[in-house]
């Protein structure tokens, strides 16, 4: 052989050598690594990690002194054949135990919000009841391990919020808004933070020119801004709210209905939502801040999935939540699930849509002044004069904020209706006209003695107005004046100029009244001054056994039936039997009928209230006149157009002689052009309507500096 050939064998063989040798030191260091780690000790019990420390040093002892790569598998297997034996049963036990206490230990110090905290409670329930099942020490580290991944994806307020100061140990500020309030369970849904609990305990205060002044819950309203929740890190629940400045808010939050007719839960919630925007949307849950991207003009749908809000873009669901919070980027948000008489309707500000008995809630969260835009040409005709506008801007402006002051619909996350439960909303679009009204007179509300008065309207008067109290009642007891001395009742003229009376507790004289047609008064040129209806007391039956049980469902305290000599609230029969006589019971002072008796041949039955009188008869048809006109014109209506008229029965037909369209409190819209035409201005056709009161401006002032642990110093002990 060749020296040189014996030479490169030589080396060749060396290589390999080498090469063995470095496969079994690299064997022996994995080995030595995957003992080290093949159990977390820092969790176990004493005695066991004694006793498992002593087999794994021994094992790493024996891997050093292996001469092959077979060797060294063999001690692994044999190491961690022992550690398993180690764990008997009572030593499983143990350690399962031990690993639960782990598991909570993890969560101890954590803060969530409410709907966070449920969800961490179903996760450590889940995890404890999966470790009392598990066979081996091993299973029971990788529920660990698997439980603290999950835990650390659920957010805790202070990863949540941008507007979060740590006071210290004991409590954080959060710089918040109210979406809902609900009070019987002492919880408020936070915008960024989601349900939050409070206590009977929990303080509020307004924080004004450096100094605290205590409030109550009821100076809290929803989408109001400018709000600190100072929340206990331990508890997790608000021990302080401070208002920072001004009482006063610009957003106010409609609910929007699937439909304005408004006759049932299918009317008001959606079974799916459809939503865009030609400037592109920001989506969120209505728990966090942190927001995804829609892309102009793209449609996002909504649907209610496990009683939570899905979003999907497509066929991808983008979101899961109890609140999904929806912003235009610019421009408005489109919501191309309902129609309105304009076609589709777009909106300002955001949407905020939340899961109902298998439906979706969908509320519009807007400012005051833009929501007017839509309101006032929904409510009143663009083309009307222009100081009719701004009256109605005034009244619909002062209405809005009664009820965003009244927080009636606190617990549901909404101020107001978008129908005429509340006042229409976007049902007619934008216009110019309008807009110049709302802007001359942006701000304005009318208060007396410091409370905004019940600014209330209707389309048309009979020759009086009514007084709250009389149209809005519960039970069988009118309230006259209800609502403070800023209302009264108004009588019109004859044609000769006389003013006309008449005497509430004759009924011959309410008809004499209801069946003249020429009145003068600032509603004679309205077709509803007058309105005639006629049916055969068969035909009346009818309706009445399709509409007493509804409105009986709808008020029970309000839909009686005479018991031997009372009445009570009793459900109504499928055969009420044949109607023999209507007479209404009692009236308000302008004449509106509070209680109308329906005789039968098998019943008496008392229904009360004006919209509850009016709802007993459907889809007519009904003569009009002006107050100018020598006749009737047959036009239609989905139920009587007011409660103000008297009854004259000729044979087997009952004629109702009436006047007026809507609840006849408060303003006139006809009469308010009227007057606006014979050159009036709005305030005084605002002192016409309503009494004993003064313009305000609600204008909201710029929020003053705060300092959270500043504040929190100044808050009792």
């Amino acid at each position: 052989m060749p020296k040189r050939f014996k030479l490169v064998l030589c080396f060749l063989l060396s290589l390999l050598l080498l090469s063995g040798c470095v496969t079994l030191e690299k064997a022996k260091a994995n080995a030595i690594q995957e003992l080290s780690s093949y159990v977390d000790l820092a969790d176990y019990l004493e005695n066991a990690r004694l006793q498992i420390q002593g087999i794994i040093d021994d094992a790493q002892s024996a891997i050093e002194e292996a001469g092959s790569k077979a060797e060294v598998d063999r001690i692994v297997t044999d190491a961690k054949t022992q550690i398993k034996q180690i764990l008997t049963k009572k030593a499983l036990e143990e350690y399962q135990t031990h690993a639960i206490t782990v598991l909570n230990k993890y969560i101890e110090a954590k803060t969530y919000s409410v709907e966070n905290q449920q969800t961490v409670q179903e996760i450590l329930r889940s995890y404890v009841s999966e470790i009392i099942k598990a066979a081996s020490a091993q299973e029971i580290e990788n529920l660990v391990a698997e439980y603290k991944n999950e835990i650390d994806g659920i957010p805790q307020i202070t990863d949540e919020m941008e507007d979060v100061v740590i006071i210290n140990d004991d409590y954080q500020a959060v710089r918040g808004e109210i979406l809902m309030h609900q009070e019987t369970q002492k919880r408020l849904f936070v915008d960024g933070i989601g349900n939050v609990s409070y206590t009977s305990d929990t303080k509020v205060y307004q924080f004004v020119r450096g100094n605290l002044v205590e409030k109550n819950f009821a100076d809290l309203a929803l989408a109001m801004k400018n709000l600190y929740f100072y929340i206990n890190r331990h508890t997790g629940r608000i021990d302080y709210i401070v208002i920072n400045g001004d009482l006063r808010q610009d957003a106010i939050k409609v609910f929007i209905n699937r439909s304005t007719a408004v006759t049932g839960d299918n009317d008001r919630y959606h079974p799916s939502i459809t939503l865009s925007s030609s400037g592109g949307l920001l989506v969120r849950s209505g728990s966090t801040k942190k927001t995804e991207k829609i892309a102009a003009f793209s449609s996002i749908a909504l649907y209610n999935e496990q009683g939570k809000v899905a979003l999907y873009q497509g066929s991808t669901r983008k979101l899961l939540a109890e609140m999904v919070i929806v912003e235009p980027i610019s421009d408005k948000i489109t919501v191309t699930s309902i129609g309105r008489s304009q076609g589709t309707p777009s909106y300002y500000g955001r949407m905020e849509i939340t899961p109902v008995n298998g439906n979706l809630q969908l509320v519009n969260n807007v400012n005051l002044e833009d929501y007017l835009k839509t309101v006032v040409p929904s409510e009143m005709p663009a083309s009307w004069n222009l100081e009719a506008l701004k009256a109605q801007a005034i009244c619909a402006r002062t209405y809005a904020l009664a009820d965003m002051l009244n927080q009636r619909y606190a617990a549901n996350g909404y101020h107001v209706d978008d129908s005429v439960m509340s006042q229409v909303y976007n049902n007619a679009g934008e216009n110019p006209r309008s807009n110049q009204a709302i802007a001359e007179t942006k701000g304005l509300v009318m208060q007396y003695n410091g409370s905004v008065i019940s600014a209330v309207f209707f389309s048309t008067g009979s020759g009086a107005t009514g007084l709250p109290g009389d149209a809005w009642f519960e039970g069988t007891t009118p309230v006259p004046d209800n609502t403070g001395p800023y209302h009264s009742t108004l009588y019109a003229f004859d044609e000769q100029g006389n003013p006309l009376s008449f005497d509430i507790e004759d009924e011959s004289s309410m008809l004499a009244f209801y069946k003249r047609i020429k009145v003068n008064s600032y509603d004679m040129d309205s077709v509803y001054q007058r309105w005639h209806y006629q049916e055969t007391k068969a035909g009346i039956t009818s309706q009445l056994q399709n509409n007493l049980p509804a409105r009986h469902s709808a008020k029970p305290d309000q839909v009686l039936t005479k018991v031997a000599d009372s009445f009570e609230s009793r459900p109504i029969s499928a055969d009420i039997g044949t109607v023999t006589d209507l007479n209404p019971v009692s009236r308000g002072e302008g004449g509106l009928v509070t209680c109308l008796e329906i005789e039968t041949t098998k019943y008496i039955f008392r229904v009360y209230g004006e919209y509850n009188i009016r709802m007993l008869f459907r889809n007519l048809t009904i003569g009009t006149a002006t107050g100018t006109s020598n006749g009737y014109t047959n036009r239609s209506f989905s139920f009587l157009p007011s409660a103000y008229f008297a009854l004259e029965t000729s044979g087997d037909t009952v004629h109702f002689y009436g006047g007026g369209y809507g609840h006849g409190t408060g303003m006139s819209q006809y009469g308010a052009n009227n007057m606006a035409s014979r050159g009036k201005t709005f305030e005084e056709i605002l002192k016409f309507y309503y009494n004993n009161f003064e313009f305000v401006e609600w204008v909201r002032v710029e929020e003053p500096t705060f300092n959270a642990k500043e504040v929190f110093n100044l808050l009792p002990n």
